[in-house]
């Protein structure tokens, strides 16, 4: 049996279900780009060694050909993936590839995962101060500066800062309420900050969405495209 149908199968069971559904679909496609559709039980001697040298030369497929560099986290989570349909895939539906006995004691398979430094697990993109974030907005078009500097100053998510209402502005009690995960109710205390940047995306506007195409003076053809909110 190929991967790809490993997948399906175990996807259809499993992953589909999640919220995190389309980024298991992404692993498969980036497993299969740099190394092409294999059979399950191929698995086996140097196979991982390779498929790490070809991960590592495509780089980040979102910017193809543009040899954007990825971490080992990244190569990690496609040989999770990998590890997991070889387990979860019923034997009599291929033939096994050769299993390892771990120092655990429990029987696995030829997927080593890459050695990390506990620098290299921590996220490296977190904002030193104020003034790296205005380096950050200002690289960014106009209309998307707003919404972004709002995320960082409040700590919204980006599905409830882009969908967020002038409604969800409560001005007297200078506090943003967003519903997140579960139906609850969250309020937000806003800075001066974030009043003066609530202030000028509004406009004088009374109702509808906080953020629109055009806003910031942006002429971007994002906003061209949109004449209306």
């Amino acid at each position: 049996i190929k991967f790809s149908e490993a997948f399906a199968l175990y996807y259809r069971k499993k992953w589909r279900h999640l919220s995190r559904h389309e980024w298991f679909l992404a692993q498969r496609d980036a497993i299969i780009f740099v190394i092409g559709d294999f059979y399950l039980h191929q698995v086996q001697g140097d196979w991982t060694s390779r498929f790490v040298d070809a991960r590592f030369a495509a780089g980040n497929l979102r910017w193809k050909g543009k040899g954007v560099p990825i971490s080992k986290t990244t190569v990690n989570a496609n040989l999770k993936i990998i590890d997991t349909i070889l387990r979860r895939t019923p034997n009599d539906l291929y033939v096994l590839p050769p299993k390892i006995e771990k120092q655990t004691g429990d029987d696995g398979y030829d997927i080593d995962l890459l050695p990390m430094t506990q620098q290299e697990r921590e996220r490296n993109n977190v904002l030193v101060d104020e003034a790296e974030l205005m380096r950050l907005l200002s690289h960014m078009v106009p209309h998307a500066r707003w919404p972004v500097e709002l995320m960082v100053r409040t700590g919204l998510r980006r599905g409830n800062a882009l969908g967020l209402q002038i409604s969800d502005i409560k001005w007297n009690a200078r506090q943003i309420e967003v519903i997140q995960k579960g139906g609850k109710l969250l309020r937000i205390e806003m800075s001066s900050a974030v009043v003066t940047l609530l202030r000028k995306a509004t406009e004088g506007r009374h109702e509808g969405p906080v953020f629109i195409y055009g806003q910031n003076n942006c002429d971007c053809p994002m906003c061209a495209d949109h004449k209306k909110p």
